[in-house]
């Protein structure tokens, strides 16, 4: 503790403007009127930082800090108010000695990953001049340790294998909770949307998909999305009774594969928590199906958007004389195109012809993923 004496006027101080402002990379909000406490994930470090408004050099800073941790239940009071609660009410705040320093150059206050649990917290901030100890201010910033943003690797190549037959989406089992170490994946709702990339806008209005997380806020108590899904343009094709898994398609299947198998469109393994998809059943020319993956925690509202493009893949099957005769024509091509372009641009021009002759004739397939 330090004490110091004397009395400086108003106009002689360094922080005459009270304006006062912690900060995080690793914060999810700024502050605001309306969000007045700094909202902080559990599972990722904050170095908090403060921004101050003074007529002083700010090399002359000095700062000194602490943490108290505030019962839930008195959250919505202000740390004035203990003051004039009854006595039935005490305003309860615990110091965390692990949290503070004394005063000094040190103006950083370093949250480690999970090392303080959920809730709420007040950060006590003291800033004086090295000079002048007997002008400074103290500052408080309510804090708020939120539940982390859910985790997926759905969206890259690691989520999807194929063996030439059949392709193996893995959403569920690499969908997680990273506050929980055994998270229970019943509290989350799975929706998976399958559509051709060019019928995006007909699904989703305005056609703007925010991928990320998303949760709820004191404005926005429902975690709403900034666009609508167009539900009833969707085939349900897919319910889960075991789990809160849901799967949609529009013209991801022709429509003869769909009267032919129904249900079995997608196999699920209870064992795996995969999906299975026959290649030969989904619809692809030379665009691209998109998967959508909508995560929604059913306690809390957190939410996770993520897609997964899917190629197709084509290899063309040539028979040898063609090949070789291929070989011979692109090896004069050079020297074609420098004598004769006219010539070069109509060789070309048949070799392209050729080629998609070629390819409607005999072709071998298969699908790559891209996020």
């Amino acid at each position: 503790m330090t004490v110091v004496k004397g009395i400086i006027q108003p106009e002689q101080s360094c922080f005459q403007e009270q304006q006062f402002a912690l900060d995080s990379p690793n914060a999810i909000n700024n502050i605001s009127t309306s969000s007045p406490a700094l909202l902080l994930p559990y599972n990722l470090q904050h170095n908090l930082e403060p921004t101050i408004i003074t007529s002083c050099s700010e090399q002359d800073l000095i700062y000194s800090f602490y943490l108290l941790s505030i019962e839930s239940s008195q959250w919505k009071y202000s740390r004035t108010q203990r003051y004039s609660t009854s006595a039935n009410q005490p305003f309860q705040e615990t110091f965390l000695a692990n949290d503070c320093s004394e005063l000094g150059p040190k103006s950083t206050l370093t949250i480690e990953p999970k090392s303080l649990p959920h809730g709420y917290y007040l950060a006590v901030f003291t800033v004086s001049i090295s000079s002048n100890l007997v002008d400074f201010r103290q500052f408080i910033q309510p804090i708020e340790i939120i539940r982390s943003d859910l985790t997926t690797n759905f969206g890259g190549n690691e989520t999807i294998t194929t063996d030439g037959e059949t392709i193996k989406l893995d959403f569920y089992s690499s969908t997680i909770d990273p506050d929980v170490p055994e998270f229970d994946r019943r509290k989350l709702n799975f929706t998976l949307i399958c559509y051709p990339e060019e019928l995006q806008s007909s699904i989703f209005h305005p056609n703007t998909l925010r991928l990320g997380s998303t949760r709820p806020t004191e404005t926005n108590p429902q975690n709403l999305n900034p666009w609508s899904i167009q539900w009833n343009s969707l085939n349900l094709i897919s319910r889960r009774s075991e789990a809160p898994i849901q799967i949609f398609e529009k013209q991801c299947f022709s429509p003869k594969i769909k009267q032919e198998k129904n249900s079995e469109l997608v196999h699920f393994d209870p064992k795996t928590k995969v999906f299975n998809i026959s290649e030969h059943d989904l619809e692809i020319h030379n665009g691209t199906l998109h998967f959508v993956l909508i995560v929604r925690h059913l306690i809390d509202g957190r939410q996770l958007i993520a897609r997964l493009a899917l190629d197709k893949k084509v290899t063309f099957l040539f028979d040898t004389t063609d090949l070789s005769a291929l070989e011979e024509v692109l090896g004069n091509l050079d020297d074609l195109a420098a004598s004769n372009p006219k010539r070069a641009v109509e060789l070309i021009t048949g070799l392209a012809d050729k080629l998609n002759e070629m390819s409607d004739n005999s072709v071998s397939g298969g699908f790559i993923s891209r996020k």
